[in-house]
């Protein structure tokens, strides 16, 4: 999925309404700190703009919401705070994944076509079951580092 050579820094940018997108926000950057990257974690509406710019990877987490099966999407609050807040994300290396209880249906693709609205280049995503979310993470994280053969 992705892959740099020597340490990277990795922004993660979360939205949540449970904790259970928070708890996978954290699971996801210890991941990366483990494996001797640099990590940072922020709420959306508390965006470390200094670790967004200065990051190798942009990590966006959110929970789906919608109808069950029908009209799913990511956090509406997490699309908005990308509609012209941030500073220019053009060329920035992107994943997404979004936590979810029943069924992520199509988010992920939303996920993708957000993160591309706004110039960064979309490396891929993960849906996390909620009931999961620490498994969900190194998932993540191993797909990124490239420490898997298969997904």
């Amino acid at each position: 999925m992705f892959w740099q050579t020597g340490p990277m820094k990795v922004a993660v940018i979360y939205d949540s309404l449970t904790g259970n997108t928070k708890r996978a926000a954290h699971f996801i950057a210890e991941g990366f700190i483990a494996e001797g990257h640099q990590a940072s974690v922020s709420a959306v509406n508390r965006i470390d703009l200094g670790a967004v710019g200065a990051a190798d990877l942009v990590v966006l987490g959110s929970w789906v919401h919608g109808a069950f099966i029908v009209g799913q999407a990511p956090a509406l609050e997490l699309r908005q705070k990308f509609s012209g807040v941030l500073p220019s994300l053009e060329g920035k290396r992107c994943v997404t994944y979004c936590t979810y209880a029943l069924t992520g249906t199509g988010v992920l693709d939303k996920m993708a076509k957000l993160a591309e609205s706004v110039g960064m280049q979309h490396e891929g995503g993960l849906l996390i079951k909620r009931s999961r979310l620490a498994e969900g993470a190194e998932l993540l994280v191993d797909r990124v580092l490239g420490n898997l053969v298969a997904a």
